[in-house]
């Protein structure tokens, strides 16, 4: 097609080159619904008219078209610019607003912490600031989670489950939160006050008590055990009591299983021998001064079989021991033989207690059952102090009616300068590590915080009530 006036591309190309445009502002169009994209799509497509006619009187409208296009297409494109650049400083200024009130929280924090180290007794409250939470906090309408920076929170025993090393932020993000290094037993009701939550580890929670705390709904425990609290007042005063079920088994399985290394392979003692020179003055490359032995053939026995209990069975099979256990719940297991309690006395070459607390288990551990036992045999006890009559297991370390004892736990806590195990011979006593691992230790915060934030959200778990 010949026309006097030509568009600067050839025909062919100039048919390419609309195509390929339309179909790229179209694709354009539909991702990012520019209104100046149509208006470019419509000129671009409407130069094929110039085909259509050589009037003169066309072309100009033609042209005319497309200049109003093209102011069109200037004009919104400035309208999207503006507007993009408005969003984007709105963006940024909520974003140095946020990291201001991060900032002015993290020096609140670092002031606290300093004036804590200068007074220890001092209460580690408020290390978030109420008021600038709620700058950035969403409405209740709609923030599901609004209800729980309400909540006052009470930690009584911060130091019992960390003493710096593990961080308690996953309590002091669930309310107004208020804690202490640690709590006498005459403080308890004075500092929890009309919280409605109060996070504990070994602090007694009596009726009394309970009283005194008119407004306190719920009571969770960082520890397994819940001796320490009194179930039926809480029940009948609506308290929720929350404790965290076997976060520690394979530590406490393995502190159990060092005292079986320590009497078995004797390190420690051989250690400090080499330390004293014993090696140095040694005529030969190697002594054995000190008896050691094979587990292997020898058997474990174990009071209660739980998940702990299971755990130390796995352990001394992978030694090639012999394991028996005594439980008061009926179990199956092929590789474990279950006898009784004074069974495991006689027959065991080291007897592992993994039973709870109670007034059945108080003083298992006696005379009695130690009279029963080989001369060889090792008591370990990683559960709780008193399920071990102290005097009893001393007189019979000391009398030679077994060879050694291992324990973690003792009946008063911290220990007393009057303990018979101190000076009981062949006593080896670690101070309640057992849980102590710092992977241990997080698991257990973990799970003791998702407690508190399930009761919130009204769906609480591992409670005990």
């Amino acid at each position: 097609m010949e026309h006097s006036i030509r568009f600067p591309l050839p025909f062919n190309i100039h048919v390419g080159f609309v195509i390929f445009s339309v179909i790229m502002l179209i694709l354009c169009y539909k991702k990012k619904k520019n209104a100046y994209e149509l208006y470019m799509l419509i000129g671009v497509a409407s130069t094929m008219l110039i085909y259509v006619s050589e009037a003169k009187p066309f072309f100009y409208i033609l042209g005319l078209e497309e200049i109003i296009l093209f102011i069109m297409t200037v004009v919104d494109m400035v309208k999207v610019s503006k507007k993009a650049q408005a969003e984007e400083k709105a963006r940024l200024e909520a974003k140095s607003e946020e990291l201001s009130i991060d900032a002015s929280i993290i020096q609140k924090r670092e002031r606290l912490k300093k004036r804590s180290m200068k007074n220890p007794t001092m209460p580690t409250s408020q290390r978030i600031q109420p008021t600038a939470r709620k700058k950035t906090r969403m409405t209740p309408q709609n923030d599901p989670y609004e209800r729980i920076f309400r909540m006052k929170i009470v930690l009584l025993e911060e130091k019992t489950v960390t003493q710096g090393d593990i961080s308690l932020d996953c309590f002091y993000s669930l309310g107004d939160v208020t804690g202490y290094p640690l709590t006498p037993q005459d403080k308890v009701a004075e500092r929890v006050g009309d919280a409605e939550a109060v996070i504990i580890n070994k602090t007694v929670f009596t009726r009394e008590l309970m009283e005194k705390c008119p407004k306190l709904r719920y009571i969770g425990l960082c520890a397994t055990g819940y001796n320490n609290v009194d179930i039926a007042a809480a029940n009948d005063l609506g308290i929720t009591v929350c404790n965290v079920p076997a976060y520690s088994t394979s530590a406490v399985a393995q502190q159990a299983f060092s005292y079986v290394l320590y009497f078995a392979s004797r390190t420690a003692d051989y250690n400090a021998d080499v330390h004293n020179g014993g090696w140095v003055r040694s005529d030969t490359f190697s002594y054995f001064t000190i008896p050691t032995y094979e587990l292997d053939g020898l058997t474990m026995g174990i009071i209660g079989y739980g998940s702990i209990g299971k755990a130390v069975a796995r352990i001394a099979r992978a030694f090639g021991m012999k394991v028996i256990a005594a439980t008061r719940t009926p179990q199956t297991d092929s590789e474990t033989e279950f006898v009784s309690i004074d069974e495991v006395f006689s027959r065991a070459d080291f007897i592992s207690v993994h039973c709870p607390l109670t007034d059945k288990t108080k003083d298992l551990v006696n005379s009695e059952r130690l009279a029963l036992c080989k001369q060889n045999a090792i008591v370990i006890n990683t559960a709780r102090g008193p399920i071990v009559n102290e005097h009893d297991l001393a007189e019979a370390l000391n009398s030679g009616v077994i060879a050694g004892a291992g324990v973690d736990v003792v009946s008063v806590e911290p220990m007393q300068a009057d303990n018979p195990l101190l000076t009981a011979k062949n006593c080896v006593i670690t101070p309640h590590v057992a849980w102590a691992p710092v992977q241990t230790r997080t698991r257990l915060l973990k799970i003791a915080s998702d407690n508190l934030k399930k009761f919130i959200d009204g769906t609480p778990q591992n409670t005990v009530n």
